[in-house]
């Protein structure tokens, strides 16, 4: 395997795992436990990329947008790993 490809295989994994902790996040924000430290920690962490998405969606009082930010974000991590074989 070339130099690009282990980049590129490190990208998708670095990014993969932030793909999970937004999925937590966006779960943990319709539970009770949001009010947690550990929300907290995650949302100031996922937040570089789903504050983009806050606010733009929403029905009722259900914020659809970071759901939107996280089919793009698969999208991403879709290119990237065709690109890989």
């Amino acid at each position: 395997m070339n130099l690009v490809g282990i980049v590129l295989r490190f990208l998708y994994e670095v990014f993969y795992v932030y793909y999970l902790l937004m999925i937590v996040v966006i779960l943990l924000g319709w539970t009770p436990l949001f009010r947690t430290g550990f929300y907290r920690f995650l949302s100031k962490i996922t937040g570089v990329y789903l504050d983009h998405f806050t606010g733009k969606l929403i029905y009722r009082a259900v914020d659809f947008t970071p759901i939107l930010g996280l089919i793009l974000f698969r999208v991403l991590l879709y290119v990237i790993e065709t690109s890989l074989f």
